[in-house]
């Protein structure tokens, strides 16, 4: 006869309740933020990629520029590689960050990315500035030419 434990771990009860526990944290989450919380399309499409189709996250991690953009210990890399319970379960914390600013143990963007990306953004603003400056001086011209 079985302990209720053993039948459990037989069924992987407690495999799938950890599963759905994440996944409740996640969602609650989201409906915590309320009606002001939107997300962008591009969010909405991250966030049904991640939790409907494991093959393509993976590919997404490993043949994207994922791995360059965020940190992860080795161990959970490798493990994601062919584990598709670790990776559902790692695509629930990615989604708490990415989409909720959750803080989550050895998932964090390397700091190397960080600078290039407000280096980018700042670069942008400069040309955005400068267009704007020149767009503002010809309509004065024009504006003084014909009068």
């Amino acid at each position: 006869m079985w302990s209720v434990a053993e039948w459990r771990a037989d069924q992987g009860v407690d495999v799938r309740d950890e599963m759905n526990k994440k996944w409740l944290r996640l969602i609650m989450r989201r409906k915590s933020y309320g009606h002001q919380a939107t997300l962008s399309e591009q969010a909405k499409r991250m966030f049904f990629m991640t939790s409907t189709d494991l093959a393509h996250f993976r590919r997404f991690i490993f043949e994207s520029s994922f791995l360059k953009t965020y940190e992860l210990a080795p161990e959970l890399v490798e493990k994601i590689r062919t584990d598709d319970v670790a990776l559902m379960l790692f695509s629930f914390d990615y989604l708490a960050n990415a989409l909720f600013g959750a803080d989550i143990p050895g998932l964090r963007i390397n700091e190397a990315k960080i600078r290039e990306k407000v280096e980018e953004i700042k670069a942008r603003q400069d040309e955005a500035v400068i267009s704007a400056v020149k767009d503002y001086e010809d309509m004065k011209k024009t504006r003084e030419s014909k009068n």
